[in-house]
């Protein structure tokens, strides 16, 4: 991944972006000769050439006006559709992740992937881009000009262009360590913003709300440092190349002035190679920083090359007619620490069966539904865990296709209670209702201003807590999967609406399921077919 993939990607914006580029700048060099004309005309006396070139110059400045502002938009342009490119590309390498793989990064440092760090890529990276190649043309296009006016000017600005274009690499060093502590200062300042703020409701209940702008204050003066420190190093390189682009114009119209002084260029071109100086010397000047400043997205891309962002995720659904079994022998989980999380556990669980899993805290009945349902990865497992029939691990890091783990903390999404349902899958409204009955929401959702269509926030208060939990629920009974692994799933509910959900879900004769519960209810024992009694593991 790399600024050349996505300008390739989107080669005919690009090529044309670059052709608006070339002619603004070839119709700015035309109005500095043309104002030569006018000039010399005007010290000739010649007054109908110069109502002609004046008239001319009129014309061509408001149609080259009116160019350069349209070759401004399709500039724009061009960088925000390499900008979306790019931040697809992103979310869809992210969207790769397995749990393990996720869970390497906060949700602060993806955030800053995709907002901070592709901010700097678009101006460092396409914006420079395109910059380059308008400054290049405004080298190219005055230094031929000049040449036709005198081959001494040619070789004057290739001298001091030469010592421009070569900076002390140390230079271009020291802007990419820059870069580096930038986006580093930026992925941190996001973790620090999403850590204090989701812990709002913790820190209003503590009376300790000051922590919120003391801790993102801490951070903001690294954003600040980080970013001023780049600053500086951006100073450095633009004093030294502008410095050599003042000498540079100078010595072009002191050159200019001695050859009209000595009667081999007229007077008007004094005005004509002084401004095509300025053109090409600040153009080299800014060619020379900007040939510096894109080695700054070189630190940011290297963090997305194990990205797989050019795979389309592949979607795979539940296998809901089929009729598993799973077999575990002798089946536990360790990290790569060689800890156990997971003691060993044996069994054969056939389809339709209610299975309860119990176990004081710590003993591994999150980890055991997580691990039956093939959705992590830990770096050590041993025994075997078999479904029958088989089925392979999904392509796409989500596990099999039997099994859907159902946790107890419920995440609602800042969408309408329809997607929270669906997650955009193509379901029928009856479908819905019926999933909604046995959920009891059916009354909640019709008292609702648009009812499926109504938006409802993250964490807002537009729901109650057990209410969002039956809507989770509703989302998991929703895709009918074989098996259902049931993770404490009514912790939230009150105690009445929870026992007539589980007795739902129990009798439910199509589906297996493995149950935790935190409170075990005497009138959900008659449900359940056998019973794994997990213990803490040493």
């Amino acid at each position: 991944m790399n600024v050349k993939k996505y300008l390739w990607q989107e080669k005919r914006l690009t090529g044309i972006t670059i052709f608006f580029i070339v002619v603004t700048i070839l119709c700015q060099t035309l109005v500095t000769v043309i104002l030569n004309r006018v000039l010399d005309s005007l010290i000739q006396g010649k007054s109908h050439q110069f109502v002609f070139w004046f008239s001319f110059d009129v014309i061509f400045s408001l149609g080259y006006f009116s160019w350069s502002r349209w070759s401004d938009y399709r500039q724009s342009k061009a960088v925000e559709t390499l900008n979306y490119d790019l931040r697809c590309d992103l979310a869809r390498g992210i969207s790769h992740f397995d749990d393990q793989k996720f869970h390497q990064y906060s949700v602060g440092q993806l955030t800053s992937w995709l907002n901070n760090d592709i901010e700097q890529i678009k101006q460092k990276g396409f914006v420079n881009f395109f910059e380059m190649i308008m400054y290049g043309c405004g080298v190219i296009f005055p230094l031929v000009t000049l040449s036709m006016y005198h081959w001494t000017l040619t070789v004057t600005t290739l001298v001091f262009a030469i010592l421009m274009v070569i900076l002390p690499p140390q230079i271009k060093k020291l802007i990419e360590t820059g870069s580096k502590k930038v986006t580093e200062a930026n992925e941190r300042f996001v973790n620090q913003v999403t850590n204090v703020l989701s812990g709002f409701d913790t820190l209003l209940a503590f009376k300790r709300r000051g922590e919120i702008s003391q801790r993102l204050n801490r951070q903001s003066v690294e954003v600040r440092e980080a970013n001023l420190a780049y600053a500086r190093k951006e100073v450095a390189v633009d004093a030294l190349t502008y410095s050599l682009s003042l000498f540079g114009q100078f010595a072009i119209i002191g050159l200019t002035s001695w050859l009209v002084l000595g009667h081999q260029l007229s007077a008007g071109s004094y005005l004509a190679t002084g401004q095509l100086a300025g053109i090409m010397f600040t153009s080299f000047s800014r060619l020379a920083s900007l040939l510096v400043v894109r080695k700054a997205v070189t630190p940011i891309f290297a963090k997305y090359q194990d990205l797989n962002y050019e795979t389309p995720v592949a979607e795979s659904e539940f296998a809901a007619d089929a009729q598993p079994q799973v077999v575990l022998h002798d089946f536990g989980l360790t990290d790569a620490k060689h800890h156990q999380w997971l003691q060993n556990v044996s069994g054969n669980y056939h389809d339709h069966q209610k299975i309860a899993v119990s176990g004081p805290s710590g003993s591994g009945k999150s980890t055991l539904l997580r691990g039956i349902a093939q959705i992590i990865s830990p770096k050590q497992s041993h025994g075997q865990l078999e479904w029958l029939p088989q089925v392979p691990v999904s392509q796409d890091s989500t596990g099999n296709n039997y099994a859907l783990y159902v946790p107890q903390s419920a995440y609602i999404f800042n969408d309408t209670i329809r997607y929270n349902l669906t997650l955009g899958r193509d379901v029928s409204d009856d479908l819905l209702q019926q999933v909604l009955v046995r959920v009891d929401l059916v009354e909640t959702i019709a008292q609702l201003p648009d009812g499926l269509e109504t938006v409802i926030s993250t964490s807002g208060a537009d729901l109650s807590g057990g209410q969002r939990q039956r809507l989770a629920l509703a989302r998991a009974l929703l895709v009918q999967a074989p098996v259902l692994l049931f993770d404490e799933s009514t912790v939230n509910v009150d105690a009445k609406t929870a026992l007539t959900i589980e007795q739902t879900i129990l009798t439910d004769p199509n589906e297996m399921v493995f149950f935790v519960s935190h409170n075990q209810r005497p009138e959900l024992q008659k449900y359940f077919d056998q019973t794994i009694d997990l213990q803490i593991a040493e």
